[in-house]
């Protein structure tokens, strides 16, 4: 049987975790719903990444690129959305603290499986994957609950990864949730350590 849909969001915010029934404040931090791993009828499914790096002097940071993406092995996409979010870092004097976030929002009636697949070259910069998943269980008004947190990085907490290129993937099991979230970030140690190279994420069907 289909992964039912749930109720039409179509959009949701975070902070707090909820509902929105219209496209309000879009840029503001609501985002699209998608249902379980498919389309809409009339919309693709899609997660959002942002990269930005920050500045050693004071506290702006400065985008690097943004944007949203589809889910890779997804059949019937009418949008034609890119399935892997890339961001070169500049070699920029003066920057730090790089990240890229970003992450989707789901309902699914079952649990299903999708997989983060994430490519980086593996030099003087000590790269995290972080990866947490919220769900509010029975009704749009309950409070969310964790049931997702993990962290991709060296053996041992410390030091590199093996290899000088490094291309894996995670999978990640998703229950049952009115609405859920999926919240990625990762980072790296200095913006000189990692200019020129690439990060790139990218969800699959499991």
């Amino acid at each position: 049987m289909p992964n039912a849909i749930l109720r039409v969001g179509p959009y949701a915010d975070s902070n707090p975790l909820q509902f929105y029934s219209k496209e309000t404040g879009i840029e503001q931090g609501e985002k699209s719903v998608n249902v379980s791993n498919t389309h809409w009828p009339n919309a693709d499914w899609r997660a959002f990444f942002f990269a930005s790096y920050g500045n050693e002097v004071n506290s702006e940071r400065t985008e690097v690129n943004s944007g949203y993406v589809g889910l890779n092995g997804a059949s019937g996409s009418k949008e034609s959305l890119p399935t892997v979010f890339t961001v070169e870092w500049p070699s920029v004097g003066g920057g730090a603290d790089p990240l890229l976030g970003g992450g989707f929002f789901y309902q699914a009636t079952e649990s299903f499986k999708l997989k983060l697949k994430y490519k980086f070259w593996n030099g003087f910069s000590v790269i995290r994957i972080r990866i947490v998943g919220e769900k509010i269980g029975t009704s749009s008004g309950s409070s969310p609950t964790q049931f997702l947190s993990h962290t991709i990085a060296p053996a041992g907490g410390g030091g590199s990864f093996p290899g000088p290129n490094i291309d894996d993937e995670y999978e990640i099991e998703l229950p049952a949730s009115v609405l859920g979230q999926i919240r990625i970030s990762m980072t790296g140690e200095g913006l000189d350590a990692i200019a020129g190279t690439n990060w790139t994420l990218e969800f699959t069907t499991a």
